[in-house]
């Protein structure tokens, strides 16, 4: 798995102290954005840099000289040495800004840009999300294997569903190249009630939400079951890594008439790929 270090996850679910402050609900919110971002680390690294800053300020407001501070300027170095002398201030600002500094910020997307991105990238959800119910719901009822139910059968199913949305192949192709590292845990959250695609992020401020731990447990083994029932991509390094048992979700067998389809499957593959 890319652009995403799952150790962050199994460190969260299995309730290990946090290495800095904030470290589990930041790793949270960055693993909820590679969701829709998962071979595009810029956008991962952004909301947490973005996250972590909301923090130091607050404490820097805090602590900082009396009557506050009023432009960026004031934050000298010297100012920032003192701070870094507390033990909290300096274990996040070292993992978030360690190596570079806040003039990192300079080069990374800000809050618009980011919410812009996210917001785009959810359109382009419910299509993987398509693929991946056809697929699992195929194979976990008996209906196909998971060699017949493959990336192919999916686009295509995809392609004959009739919707508000005429979704041609070339479409569907793009939008599972963007998001199919990512398409089980897509799966688990928008279809079998997870709910953890990110929040939009509005202003210039991020408040950080708790982690249910029980629940994020819970879509990991969901998402491991998905992942191993269609033999997805890479599945069972990440599932060992993350260290989850995989837990069947409820899900109902596909009507026949939306496996009527693959009785022409080659004949409509090639039309498809042919529009």
């Amino acid at each position: 798995m890319k652009e995403f270090n799952l150790s962050m996850l199994r460190q969260i679910i299995s309730g290990k102290p946090e290495m800095f402050s904030h470290e589990h609900g930041i790793r949270f919110l960055q693993f909820r954005v590679w969701l829709l971002f998962p071979e595009e680390s810029e956008y991962v690294d952004a909301v947490g840099k973005w996250a972590a800053t909301s923090i130091l300020r607050e404490y820097e407001s805090d602590h900082g000289p009396r009557g506050g501070f009023g432009r960026p300027s004031d934050r000298t170095s010297k100012i920032l040495v003192g701070f870094l002398k507390d033990d909290s201030y300096a274990r996040l600002y070292d993992a978030m800004f360690g190596t570079t500094g806040w003039t990192s910020l300079v080069d990374t997307p800000r809050f618009g840009e980011l919410n812009r991105c996210i917001q785009t990238r959810r359109g382009e959800v419910d299509t993987v999300c398509d693929m991946i119910d056809f697929r699992f719901r195929a194979v976990e009822h008996g209906a196909l294997t998971p060699k017949k139910a493959n990336i192919g059968a999916g686009e295509l199913y995809v392609c004959l569903k009739q919707g508000p949305e005429k979704r041609s192949w070339r479409t569907v192709r793009k939008r599972w190249k963007n998001l199919k590292q990512a398409a089980p845990f897509l799966y688990a959250s928008e279809r079998l009630g997870f709910d953890f695609l990110p929040p939009e992020l509005d202003g210039d401020e991020l408040e950080l939400e708790s982690v249910n731990r029980a629940k994020l447990r819970h879509f990991l083994q969901a998402a491991a079951y998905v992942a191993s029932k269609i033999e997805h991509v890479d599945e069972d390094d990440w599932i060992e890594e993350l260290r989850v048992v995989p837990k069947a979700p409820k899900t109902t067998a596909l009507k026949p008439s939306q496996l009527e389809f693959m009785r022409s499957y080659k004949e409509l593959v090639r039309e498809m790929r042919s529009t």
